[in-house]
């Protein structure tokens, strides 16, 4: 990435939001502060359900899932357009950098990027929490904020404890060891605490403990 632009802040929107109250907020907080370098990396949601759901019936193996799953983070993307015409869609280092230079929030499609890279298995223990992490270090992001429809359990916020925990992905731990940036969460309801920290030049969010 283009350091002229500022390192990149990656938020995670997590699939859960598409059945929340939250998700507008998130989508116009990110457009407004379009010119403090936000990527949204899409969650799969209802669409990755419909993935899983096709798996159970028609029994077809992890791989074609992983990517039909990508297909999926991708209809997210572009519904978060949808709602919120001022993101734009990008799924290229090079046309994220060049909507950052204009000051405008991303939503990435991942499946340009993602599809056929060694370093992401296709199977369910790489699902787009390990994505966002991935894409956060191919970005040399500053930091990546996971947005989740709920606080995480329990007081143990080292990757591998929330792993175990289902609250991330399998392979999040791995990818997070090799991120060179911040890692956290935070709760969808909290957007108001993320706006007002991103309008001061702030972090936010639960920090996510690489070990």
């Amino acid at each position: 990435m283009n350091h002229g632009i500022g390192a990149p802040l990656v938020l995670k929107i997590g699939g859960s939001l598409a059945e929340g109250e939250h998700l507008r907020a998130w989508l116009k907080l990110a457009a407004d502060h379009g010119d403090r370098s936000i990527v949204l990396v899409p969650g799969g949601g209802p669409f990755a359900d419909q993935v899983r759901e096709a798996q159970r019936k028609l029994g077809f193996p992890d791989g074609p899932a992983h990517r039909m799953a990508l297909l999926a983070m991708e209809q997210y993307a572009i519904a978060m357009a949808g709602i919120e015409p001022r993101l734009c869609m990008a799924s290229s280092p090079i046309t994220i950098e060049r909507a950052l230079i204009r000051k405008e929030a991303v939503a990435w499609r991942p499946s340009a990027m993602a599809l056929g890279r060694p370093d992401l298995a296709e199977g369910w223990e790489v699902t787009s929490d390990s994505l966002a992490c991935w894409l956060a270090e191919e970005l040399c992001a500053r930091r990546l904020v996971l947005v989740k429809s709920a606080e995480p359990p329990g007081n143990d916020r080292r990757a591998e404890a929330l792993a175990k925990a289902g609250y991330v992905d399998a392979a999040f731990p791995g990818f997070l060891k090799r991120f060179r940036g911040g890692a956290a969460c935070i709760a969808a309801a909290d957007h108001a605490a993320a706006e007002a920290a991103i309008a001061a030049g702030r972090d936010f969010g639960v920090p996510i403990e690489p070990a």
